[in-house]
Order: C-alpha cells, then structure tokens, then sequence
C-alpha cells in the first residue's frame, strides 16, 4: 500500500508541474520595444564589479564570459534578462540600445528579435530652433 501511495503522490506532483508549465508557456506574449543600457545580471546583483580602468563594455562582456546573462536596465530599477543572439547583443554591451522583441505578461524576460542603436534626438539652438 505505501508504494502504490508514492506513486500515486508522484503522479500527482508530475501533472502538476506539467500544467503549471503549460499555463506559463500560455501566458499572453506582447511585442514591445524597450530602451536602456545592455549590462548583465552580476553588476546589476553586485556579484562582480567592474576593475579600475575597464569600459562598460569590456565589464558586461567579461561578465557574459564568466557565464552571466545578458540584461536590459530600463530607468533606475526595471531589467530584463535578453534571451537572444550573443553576437547581436555583444555589440550593444554597455551602451544604449533599443530592444525588440516578445515580452512575457508579468514576465521582466525578452525574447530578443532585433537591437538597434538608439536615435539621438537633435539639439535644440538657445533661440528654439534647430
């Protein structure tokens, strides 16, 4: 009896977690286009810290090496982690960027389409015109 009341407890458990994937793979997917700077999840937890004399650059890209993630900082306090093509985002690491792609409902994770340079907005002269 005690094992027929195992495996029915791990036949429960494995529906379980077979529902709950499916229900999160369900979830509502919008595409969005987000700006920020393209960092990675060890400066953003404070796990690694950029040495004296590095780029912003050359600290995200030696953080992906040491087998960080990939992350877009929007404003002080929202990142997403990009999951997407490393050499696309390699040339963004560091820098601003605007990033496209699906974005999950409730979800601070993108499925990267493409990443573009941002566009600089003109200056404006002292008299108002450009």
């Amino acid at each position: 009896m005690k094992c027929f009341a195992g495996q029915f407890i791990t036949l429960i458990m494995l529906i379980g977690a077979i529902g709950a994937t499916s229900l999160a793979e369900s979830a509502p997917r919008s595409e969005q286009t987000l700006t920020g700077t393209i960092t990675c999840d060890a400066r953003l937890t404070g796990q690694y810290a950029c040495r004296k004399g590095q780029t912003l650059q050359s600290c995200t890209l030696s953080c992906v090496e040491q087998g960080f993630k990939y992350q877009l900082l929007v404003g002080q306090d929202t990142a997403y982690l990009l999951d997407g093509d490393h050499a696309q985002l390699e040339k963004f690491a560091g820098g601003k960027a605007s990033v496209k792609g699906l974005v999950a409902a409730g979800e601070n994770r993108i499925a990267v389409e493409s990443v573009s340079k941002v566009a600089k907005k003109p200056r404006l002269s002292p008299s108002g015109s450009q």
